[in-house]
This record gives C-alpha cells, structure tokens and sequence, in this order.
C-alpha cells in the first residue's frame, strides 16, 4: 500500500525550491508552524492597537486593547480561527505564512513567491495535503440533498372554481 505521500505524488513533487543560489526547504504544517502564524498575527493586532494610542483617550485605548485581548483569548487568532483564514488570504499573511513553512524570512519568501509563483504555489499545496491527510469535503447533511419543495400555484391552492 502506497503511503500518503506517494499517493499525492510528492515523489515526483519535492518539497524544495531552488532560488538565487539557496535551497527552500519546505516543512509539514505543525503545531510550531501554526503557533508561529498565530503569534504572528496576534503581534500585528497588538502592534495596530499600539499605533492608535496617541490618537485615543487613556479609556479608548484600555478599550480597544481590552477587545483586541478578548478576541486572543476566544481564538479568532488562532490558526483556522476567523482572523486567522481572513489573514491568510492576503499577500502579507500568504506570505508570513509560507515563510514559517520554508523557515525564512518574510522577505525572501516575498522575493521567492514573486519570481516563482506557480512552483511555491505546487510546494504549498503539496505540504497542505501532506499536513492534513484525513482533511475530506464533508457531504452535505440528508436535509440538504433535498430537492427544495415548489410553491403552490393558485390553481393549487384550493380557491378555483
């Protein structure tokens, strides 16, 4: 029985990219991984929160600082959490991420992603697939699969002749 691995094709698909002379090396989405993404976007938070300060009274500031800690703590940072997807749609969280991925910095991840878009792209999907084995499209639940019932008609409804 083939592993997952070759079942996705990663014999044919390394985890690496060669690019201005060094080797990125592509790694499986752990728990550090996903550690360093969240504390990543939890110190953007912060840092945003940090940049309003002289423009805010002293209970704005506990204000706003308060909500940005309640939304940490209720895990709309964390790695899948709300902020977290919406973060990892733009280029700045797409590539914070990748470079946690290739043990980077941002800015050779950026360097990397804009002069090999398709061949990171390969990379990151491999390694998603590769992270997350079990990962299947749920079906739809049996009340869903139901064709939606039609409207009555007025010739339906009991009140012609």
């Amino acid at each position: 029985m083939p592993t997952t691995s070759e079942a996705l094709g990663a014999a044919s698909a390394p985890m690496t990219i060669d690019y201005n002379g060094k080797t990125f090396k592509g790694r499986l989405i752990t728990q550090r991984v996903k550690s360093q993404v969240e504390r990543w976007l939890e110190k953007r938070a912060m840092a945003s929160v940090m940049r309003f300060r002289a423009d805010l009274d002293m209970s704005e500031f506990r204000a706003l600082s308060a909500a940005v800690t309640a939304d940490i703590a209720s895990g709309k940072y964390a790695f899948g959490g709300p902020y977290c997807t919406d973060a990892l749609g733009t280029m700045a969280g797409g590539v914070a991420f990748a470079s946690f991925v290739f043990d980077c910095t941002e800015e050779e991840m950026e360097q990397l992603f804009l002069a090999c878009p398709e061949e990171v792209t390969q990379v990151l999907e491999l390694i998603q697939a590769q992270s997350f084995p079990q990962k299947k499209t749920a079906p739809a639940p049996a009340e869903d699969m139901r064709p939606p019932t039609p409207a009555p008609t007025s010739d339906e409804s009991g009140q012609g002749t």
